[in-house]
């Protein structure tokens, strides 16, 4: 369990919505796939709305990872400003 709440955990702790989003919308598709793969003793096409959106959701994180700006302390300024503080 703490490995899967690293996992949806953004490098400052905070839990990050869309991996919640992602990891739901994988897990549930993989498991009704298995479902009516093994109901219907064939594997079964995925229909495209499905990977339309998990290919969103991805691209989504994807996209948010890189207009992400870590904080970087410098030695002049080790801790980020407060709120009425510059």
């Amino acid at each position: 369990m703490t490995r899967l709440a690293e996992f949806l955990q953004e490098k400052n702790g905070n839990f990050s919505s869309t991996r919640l989003a992602f990891l739901l919308w994988v897990l549930g598709t993989l498991f009704v796939w298995i479902f009516i793969s093994i109901k219907n003793l064939t594997l079964q096409p995925l229909p495209e709305s499905v990977i339309i959106i998990i290919g969103i959701l991805m691209t989504g994180k994807v996209t948010q990872k890189f207009g992400e700006k870590d904080f970087i302390p410098s030695k002049s300024n080790p801790t980020p400003p407060t709120e009425g503080q510059e």
